[in-house]
């Protein structure tokens, strides 16, 4: 399934938690977030969801009435152990 990387505008501290809640309960069949992290300096969100298109991403963020500043459909590469 594919993979993309959003970022959301960056916002004050207090509304990172209600920003990434209303994305988790938007969430429908077929999407899973892989991860997040938010930015300590700019209180920036970023995530990665595994989505059968962007469309289904786009809906789920508009749904969830948060303003994606990016979307990129994105590979996972791993770094070789050893």
């Amino acid at each position: 399934m594919p993979k993309f990387i959003i970022t959301l505008k960056p916002m004050a501290a207090d509304q990172v938690m209600t920003a990434c809640s209303s994305v988790l309960q938007a969430a429908g069949e077929g999407l899973k977030m892989d991860w997040a992290y938010v930015d300590d300096d700019t209180h920036q969100p970023l995530c990665c969801w595994d989505a059968p298109d962007r469309a289904a991403i786009e809906d789920l963020f508009k749904r969830a009435e948060q303003e994606t500043e990016s979307i990129r459909n994105v590979k996972v590469f791993k770094s070789p152990t050893g």
